[in-house]
């Protein structure tokens, strides 16, 4: 068998994804692999086109996140400082604070994961949210507090993922447009 690529020099391998024959020098060069297997020029470049698309979608739903966390960040601030030494005290100015900071969280439904846990974890879980209402939802209001403080946090960490998403781009463009060539 001959090289997809190199029509003069022998296979040494097969292409993971479509099979053709890949010469030596197409497996030292190959940029992407699966399970540790070369691809050919053709398959190196679709893949590189399949994660210029997964790279942006991510970026996209950091951004959507960011901009949500931001705004209610801000948001909060708004609400602290316009409520301080209100007739209601402090404590609600901070509370009302937590509250918007906490609704910052709402963006990470922008990139859910469907709930593969089994259908009866699914229903114990909701049996026990039955038995236990106030608990239950006790539980969910001190949590949703909690996250509520992490909201500058979170605003740090989705600057550094878009940061780190934006090179993965960069790194795969430039390796796409190599192969271009």
């Amino acid at each position: 068998m001959k090289c997809f690529s190199h029509s003069d020099t022998d296979a040494v391998a097969n292409c993971i994804r479509c099979g053709c024959g890949i010469c030596q020098e197409c497996v030292t060069n190959t940029q992407y692999q699966i399970d540790n297997k070369p691809l050919c020029t053709k398959c190196n470049y679709e893949v590189g086109c399949e994660n210029d698309a997964i790279f942006k979608s991510v970026l996209k739903s950091k951004k959507i996140k960011f901009v949500i966390f931001a705004v209610t960040f801000l948001l909060g601030l708004i609400v602290l400082f316009t409520n301080l030494n209100s007739e209601y005290g402090n404590a609600s100015a901070v509370i009302g604070m937590l509250f918007c900071w906490g609704l910052g969280f709402i963006g990470n439904f922008f990139d859910k994961q469907p709930d593969n846990r089994s259908v009866k974890a699914q229903t114990k879980e909701a049996m026990l949210e039955i038995k236990h209402p106030i608990s239950s939802l006790v539980g969910k209001i001190f949590g949703f507090f909690i996250l509520a403080v992490s909201s500058p946090i979170q605003i740090v960490l989705l600057y550094i993922g878009i940061s780190k998403v934006k090179k993965q781009i960069a790194e795969n463009e430039a390796i796409v447009n190599n192969l271009r060539n």
